[in-house]
């Protein structure tokens, strides 16, 4: 993040892809550390609508209200609308499954640089700390190309494979408390040699780090 205060050249928004556990939340969680802004996340799903990015309108029913029959209505933003205006880093996870096209192009104006949201109520301006990073699994069903519109956005992207044996190692050991290196070289061992086989066969799925500890 050498162009964190560079202006037009700052990296606000990032793409991480890679296999599942592979580190790319880890990673996000990692740079909100780095840059002190607090780390939230939305998962993406195939059925969203623009209420899941932009926020929604809602009824709410006091005790006056409910005397006198009327029925007041608030807008209650979304979580990334309020990590857009507080200017934290925000994780989006696997955008590439929205199957809404109307919803991906709310999600590419969260990602504008000094861009604004035009909510029910009123325009969200970008906050200059906010960082997006967005993070999608390879080889996964449901999982699509990423978006052309999405993609000229960021401006940063790195792909993360399975690390050496060495760090699986050393993550196993980490997570799992177990201190026995030859079991643990025979875990990342298997790990890798599925992974290889699955990608030599065009198997659909992967058998990362997660896998290997669950």
């Amino acid at each position: 993040m050498r162009n964190w205060n560079r202006g037009e050249m700052k990296i606000s928004t990032i793409l991480l892809e890679g296999d599942a556990g592979s580190g790319k939340t880890q990673l996000a969680k990692a740079l909100s550390a780095k840059f002190n802004l607090p780390y939230t996340k939305v998962t993406c799903f195939a059925d969203m609508d623009k209420s899941d990015v932009l926020g929604s309108i809602l009824p709410v029913l006091t005790d006056k209200d409910n005397k006198s029959g009327k029925i007041e209505y608030r807008y209650y933003p979304s979580e990334i609308v309020r990590a857009y205006e507080n200017g934290w880093l925000l994780e989006i996870q696997e955008p590439t499954v929205i199957r809404d096209a109307a919803v991906l192009m709310a999600l590419n104006s969260v990602l504008e640089p000094d861009g604004s949201l035009n909510l029910p109520t009123r325009i969200a301006h970008r906050h200059p700390d906010f960082i997006a990073v967005i993070t999608t699994n390879r080889g996964y069903n449901g999982c699509r190309p990423i978006n052309e519109a999405l993609r000229d956005r960021v401006q940063h992207a790195e792909k993360l494979d399975l690390p050496p044996k060495t760090v699986m190692m050393e993550r196993a050991r980490a997570k799992t408390g177990y201190h026995d290196n030859n079991v643990l070289s025979l875990l990342a061992e298997t790990v890798i040699l599925l992974d290889e086989t699955a990608r030599a066969n065009a198997i659909k799925g992967v058998a990362g780090m997660r896998f290997g500890m669950s």
